[in-house]
């Protein structure tokens, strides 16, 4: 929030990462500054706009399947030591840095709770919180969030579990990278029964995207068994990433090099 109250105060809107601040006064401080100068202020919470996330949200509103009765989200990955030891920079670690995107959704799908509990953990006494947990009480319901550092499946493992009187929708994974793009599979459970849901045809689902997500994970799998020593994550990150995908995010951050050089020239200009 520092950098970015330095923005608004010079009129220029911002992409603010999420989750935007360790402390409630300055977030609300940024953002009451913001609406006073009528400046965009835009957080990072991508996982929003995800079409099968949209969909979840409508379905819960026409209260089709029921009422919702639990949730349970999980978003957790694998990082060696030295980034675990970074999470203890940030209040909460994990819940702080991947978790938060996670507690943004609930809220979206269930409101604010009654009561909340958090239940972070050190995986060693030298890290930070690389264990998030905490449960959302609504009522006689509770639902669940979980964000680790220590998942040695990571990404095709993150999940969305609705729970709803009549059924039970999953997302899994939440977000899964291959050589066509983003897809997600979308699960509808009912009576026991685990059918696909007519709701996939809306997000280019297909059934070898199970294949695809299994192959993935032996993936992880194999590379965790033949680690030993600790290697680059980079690394570990192009044997599991497609190359295709691996291009994207270097030339992503070459993006953010170019437009950070470029925000700092009218900085300086102001």
């Amino acid at each position: 929030t520092k950098y970015a109250m330095e923005f608004v105060k010079r009129g220029i809107p911002i992409e603010l990462d999420k989750p935007g601040s360790q402390d409630k006064e300055s977030f609300e401080e940024l953002f009451a500054l913001a609406k006073n100068m009528n400046i965009p202020v835009h957080m990072g919470y991508m996982y929003r706009y995800n079409p099968a996330v949209k969909k979840m949200k409508e379905i819960i509103a026409s209260e089709e399947l029921g009422k919702v009765k639990h949730i349970d989200l999980d978003m957790s990955t694998f990082h060696y030591e030295p980034k675990r030891k970074w999470l203890a920079n940030f209040k909460g670690g994990m819940m702080y840095f991947l978790g938060c995107h996670l507690i943004d959704l609930l809220y979206s799908f269930q409101g604010e709770p009654d009561k909340i509990v958090p239940l972070n953990k050190q995986s060693e006494s030298n890290v930070g919180e690389d264990i998030g947990y905490a449960e959302f009480h609504y009522g006689n319901y509770v639902s669940t969030v979980k964000s680790s550092a220590i998942d040695p499946i990571g990404f095709p493992n993150r999940h969305i579990i609705i729970h709803f009187e009549n059924a039970v929708l999953t997302i899994k994974p939440i977000e899964l990278f291959d050589d066509k793009g983003i897809s997600t599979v979308v699960v509808c459970s009912k009576l026991g029964e685990k059918v696909w849901n007519n709701i996939a045809k809306n997000f280019l689902v297909k059934e070898e995207s199970v294949a695809f997500i299994e192959n993935r994970i032996r993936q992880q799998q194999n590379i965790t068994q033949q680690q030993g020593k600790r290697r680059n994550e980079f690394m570990i990150l192009s044997r599991i990433v497609p190359l295709s995908m691996l291009n994207h995010i270097v030339n992503h951050d070459r993006l953010h090099v170019r437009v950070f050089r470029k925000i700092s020239k009218i900085l300086k200009k102001r």
